[in-house]
C-alpha cells in the first residue's frame, strides 16, 4: 500500500453531537489520497466507539485511543503516528468543504510552497460569514505571512486552515497544557517557511457555539493568549523589528480578549487577570489609539477604559449582546 499524500489529524474529545459531521466532511473530500487519524483523547462519551466504527468502514481511517492530555497533546500524538508528506489538523466540532484538500494540495504543488492556507467561514446558528471576501491568491514568504496572521483580517492564526509540509514542520509541536495553542504554534511555524500560498476562499467551517463562554467561569488558562503574544512580540523584536507595531496590536488585542471573556463569564471582575489587563491597557492606551491596525471601535473602547472601567463594561456588554444574537 502506497504512502498517502496527506494526513488529516482529528483530535476527538466530548464532541459526540458534532463528530459525524466532521468525519463525513473529511471522508467526502474530492481529494482521496489521504489517511485520517482520529485521536480519541480519553473522551468520556461515545466518541471512542464511533471512531472505531469508522475505522472498520474506511481503510483510510485509523482510530487511536489515549489518556486525556488536551488538544495539543492529541495533535502531537497524531503527528507521531502520521505517514504522509503533508499534514493538516481539523477540529472535531468543525467541518470542511468537499474540495478543501484538493484546493490546498493543488496550490502547494503548483507553487512549490511549504504551506498552503485557505479562508474560513465563521459559523453561527443564524448563518455563516466568510472571514475575507477578497478573491486574490497570495504567494509570499513566511515573514509576510506572519504579518497577515498578526493583522488577522485575511489570514487566521488557526492551524486547521493550513496544509503543512512535514519537512517544514520538523520538530515543531504544539505546547501541551496551553489554551490558545495556535497562537503559540502558527507564528513559530511561519518563521520556518520559505514560501506560502494562500487562497481566501472559505473552505473551513469554524463553529462558534453559543453558551460556552457566557456560562463557564474564567480560569487562569484564559490568559495563555496573552502569554502567546508576549512571546511572539519578543521574538519579532529580535527577528522582524519592522513588524513590532502589528505584533503590539495583537498583544493589546489579547488583553482586550481576556477582559471581555471575564466580563462575559460568571467569574466577576475581581480576578487578578482582569486587574492586570486593565492596568496594562490603561498604561498603553495611547499606543492602542495610535496603532494603525486597530478599528475605530476598539480605539474608542481603549479611551473608555482609560476614563472609567464601568464605561468600558457598558461597551463590552453591548458588543457581547450583538454577537450572542448571532449565536
Amino acid at each position: 500500500m502506497s504512502t498517502p499524500k496527506v494526513t488529516v489529524i482529528v483530535p476527538v474529545y466530548n464532541v459526540e453531537s458534532y463528530l459525524a459531521d466532521c468525519v463525513d466532511s473529511i471522508t467526502a473530500q474530492t481529494f482521496k489520497d489521504i489517511e485520517i487519524i482520529l485521536v480519541d483523547d480519553g473522551s468520556p462519551d461515545n466518541c471512542g466507539k464511533m471512531c472505531d466504527e469508522w475505522a472498520k468502514k474506511d481503510a483510510r481511517i485509523k482510530a487511536f485511543h489515549k489518556e486525556n492530555g488536551g488538544l495539543s497533546d492529541a495533535r502531537n500524538f497524531g503527528i507521531e503516528h502520521s505517514t504522509a508528506e503533508f499534514l493538516i489538523f481539523i477540529d472535531s466540532d468543525d467541518f470542511i468543504e468537499p474540495q478543501m484538500l484538493e484546493v490546498l494540495y493543488g496550490l502547494i504543488t503548483e507553487h512549490g510552497a511549504d504551506v498552503a492556507v485557505c479562508g474560513l467561514y465563521n459559523c453561527y446558528k443564524s448563518g455563516r460569514f466568510a472571514r475575507c471576501t477578497d478573491d486574490n491568491i497570495i504567494v509570499c514568504d513566511g515573514k509576510k505571512a506572519l504579518e497577515y496572521v498578526l493583522i488577522g483580517d485575511r489570514m487566521s492564526v488557526e492551524a486547521p486552515t493550513k496544509l503543512i509540509k512535514r519537512e517544514v514542520l520538523g520538530d515543531l509541536r504544539f505546547l501541551k497544557g496551553k489554551t490558545s495553542e495556535d497562537a503559540f504554534f502558527t507564528p513559530e511555524l511561519l518563521t520556518r517557511v520559505n514560501k506560502l500560498v494562500e487562497t481566501p476562499k472559505p473552505l473551513y467551517n469554524y463553529w462558534h457555539r453559543g453558551g460556552s463562554i457566557t456560562t463557564a467561569p474564567f480560569n487562569e488558562k484564559g490568559t495563555h493568549v496573552i502569554e502567546a503574544y508576549e512571546i511572539n512580540l519578543e521574538k519579532i523584536k529580535n527577528t522582524y523589528p519592522d513588524l513590532i507595531t502589528v505584533a503590539e496590536c495583537r498583544l493589546f488585542w489579547a488583553h482586550f480578549t481576556v477582559l471581555d471573556r471575564i466580563l462575559a463569564s460568571s467569574s466577576g471582575d475581581d480576578l487578578p487577570a482582569f486587574k492586570t489587563s486593565v492596568a496594562f491597557l490603561k498604561k498603553n492606551w495611547l499606543k492602542v489609539v495610535k496603532n494603525p491596525y486597530f478599528t475605530k471601535s476598539r480605539k474608542l473602547s481603549a479611551i473608555a477604559l482609560k476614563i472609567n472601567v464601568k464605561l468600558y463594561k457598558i461597551l463590552s456588554n453591548a458588543n457581547r449582546r450583538h454577537y450572542e444574537e448571532q449565536d
